[in-house]
């Protein structure tokens, strides 16, 4: 038998096993608890034990209770994101709708946009903030988006490598292709065959990393001028030089 005194701690009673096969049919949701836990500051025993009484016997508005859980779930899911977006694949399917838990797992993981609904992939806030912390989470954009000029820029800007995911139009934007050699010269590649001609996109991006030469037309690869400024950048670009040059000192 227990006995409440004035120091008894109601919720550590509780942990007690007659007590909590005596009670294990009542939903202790957190606002229960946290009113058994309010009793503590109560130091007349017998007004303890009536008050615990009629918090146990309060009728189960079970609604409420799971609307309360259902938000305690909600923030438990939300910090999950916030500290690794990739954890939005191991949610309940119920917070997939979640505006707040798709934007929060996005914005600390862009690649986290693989696991979001298709609605989100076509939300221009969603897809923005993936964007801006993983420029490949283009790859899992909206067709319709990988075709906006905004998003693209930010994706390229972000990794220039996001290139190869947008629509074939931007890839032969200028102004698209630019940022994106800025970023990451090796992104070249992806750029359509007017720009591998072009001189001052060549010198953008050889600029920015020398391997970019290997995506240079033929006849560029074989300028002096190229060739030394990529080799000065990124030694590994000698592999794409031409065995003509492999002989000369200043390039070599």
């Amino acid at each position: 038998m227990f006995r409440i005194t004035a120091n008894t701690n109601i919720l550590e009673l509780l942990k007690g096993e007659v007590i909590i096969h005596a009670i294990r049919r009542l939903p202790l949701c957190a606002e229960r608890l946290r009113e058994i836990d309010g009793t503590n500051s109560i130091h007349d025993p017998e007004e303890k034990l009536v008050k615990l009484e009629e918090i146990l016997r309060k009728p189960i508005n079970r609604e409420g209770e799971k609307t309360m859980l259902a938000r305690e779930d909600r923030d438990i899911v939300l910090a999950a994101v916030k500290q690794d977006g990739r954890a939005l694949q191991f949610a309940s399917p119920e917070f997939y709708n979640n505006h707040d838990i798709m934007y929060a797992a996005v914005q600390q993981n862009g690649l986290a946009l693989e696991f979001v609904l298709p609605k989100f992939k076509k939300d221009r806030d969603v897809v923005l903030a993936a964007l801006q912390q993983d420029g490949r989470a283009l790859f899992y954009a909206s067709k319709v988006l990988k075709d906006d000029r905004e998003i693209v820029l930010a994706a390229v800007k972000q990794n220039g490598k996001a290139l190869k995911y947008a629509d074939s139009k931007l890839r032969n934007n200028d102004l698209i292709v630019l940022a994106a050699i800025q970023q990451e010269g090796r992104a070249f590649w992806c750029a359509t065959p007017q720009f591998k001609r072009n001189t001052e996109f060549i010198l953008t991006a050889v600029r920015q990393n020398g391997e970019a030469l290997r995506h240079a037309a033929p006849r560029l690869r074989r300028k002096q001028e190229f060739i030394l400024l990529a080799v000065q950048q990124n030694g590994l670009a000698l592999q794409y030089v031409s065995d003509v040059f492999k002989d000369d000192k200043d390039i070599v």
